[in-house]
């Protein structure tokens, strides 16, 4: 009874309405797959440029693994460089100490000053220890007077 009516329904819409509703329904169905293609034509383009962006930071992090690698290398050959000197002017220093106590005269019994240092030796034992002061880090060298 049921299908006798429905069916009577059917037949009672024209012909012309039918063709519509199947050209929208087709309509609808091709607009559904576009929208589909086009998500995942999206989903590649930004998978894409997320592998170049990725590739990009990856190259970049080399980049300044290598620079400073290179800096590292060079910071330790200079402070290498500057340890040497300041080694060399130290035991300069110490020579010239060591000569102007040999060479100085020996002070009479009595003297007042018998203790202390000549000038030179004294001027070039503070250089030579603050010299040595500064290349470990420790109190700064000051100025010579």
């Amino acid at each position: 009874m049921f299908l006798r009516g429905a069916w009577g329904w059917v037949k009672a819409v024209p012909w012309w309405v039918w063709v519509i509703v199947a050209v929208l329904i087709l309509w609808q169905a091709d607009r559904s797959h576009q929208y589909s293609q086009g998500v995942a034509h999206e989903r590649d383009r930004w998978e894409t440029a997320q592998r170049a962006a990725d590739d990009a930071a990856e190259k970049a992090a080399m980049r300044r693994a290598e620079q400073a690698q290179a800096t590292a290398t060079e910071a330790k050959a200079e402070a290498a460089k500057a340890t040497t000197e300041t080694r060399t002017q130290t035991a300069v220093a110490v020579e010239r100490v060591n000569h102007a106590m040999r060479s100085a005269p020996a002070p009479p019994a009595g003297c007042p000053d018998a203790g202390l240092l000549p000038d030179l030796v004294r001027h070039e034992g503070r250089e030579a220890v603050e010299r040595a002061r500064a290349a470990v880090g420790g109190v700064p060298a000051r100025p010579n007077p």
